[in-house]
C-alpha cells in the first residue's frame, strides 16, 4: 500500500511539475475543450515534447521539424479559402492542409500530413 502511494504522490509532482514548466499537453487548454480537432493538429505539428511559440489561446502555434519552420493557424469560424489569393503554399515537396477551422500553410513531413489528412484536413495543393 505504502509502495502504490510512493508511487501516485511521484507520479503526480512530476505532472505538476511539468505544468509549471509549460509541459503541460495542448489537450488541456480551455481551448481544446471548445475545438477539440485544434489539439490534435497542435501535438501533431508542434508535439508538447519539443518546444514551440505561440498556442491555440494565441490561435496559431509554431516550431522547427526538420529543420524547417513549421506552424499551424486555428480559427474561430470555419475556414473560407480563396485559391486566387495565396494563403497557402505549393511547391514541390511542400504541402498545405486545411480543415474546418485549422490551416497549416506549409509541412513537408508525409506522416504528419497523412496524420492531419486524418483529422478531417484536406490537402490543398
Amino acid at each position: 500500500m505504502l509502495r502504490r502511494l510512493t508511487s501516485a504522490c511521484a507520479v503526480t509532482a512530476c505532472v505538476l511539475g511539468l505544468a509549471a514548466c509549460g509541459g503541460s499537453s495542448p489537450s488541456q487548454s480551455p481551448e481544446a475543450a471548445v475545438h477539440p480537432t485544434w489539439a490534435v493538429v497542435a501535438e501533431l505539428v508542434c508535439p508538447s515534447s519539443g518546444e514551440s511559440t505561440g498556442s491555440m489561446a494565441e490561435h496559431k502555434i509554431a516550431c522547427t521539424s526538420k529543420g524547417k519552420q513549421v506552424e499551424a493557424a486555428f480559427y474561430d469560424e470555419a475556414v473560407q479559402l480563396d485559391r486566387r489569393v495565396s494563403t497557402f503554399e505549393c511547391e514541390a515537396g511542400v504541402k498545405s492542409v486545411a480543415g474546418k477551422d485549422w490551416m497549416v500553410p506549409a509541412i513537408t513531413d508525409e506522416q504528419v500530413v497523412s496524420k492531419l489528412l486524418d483529422a478531417g484536413g484536406i490537402n490543398l495543393c
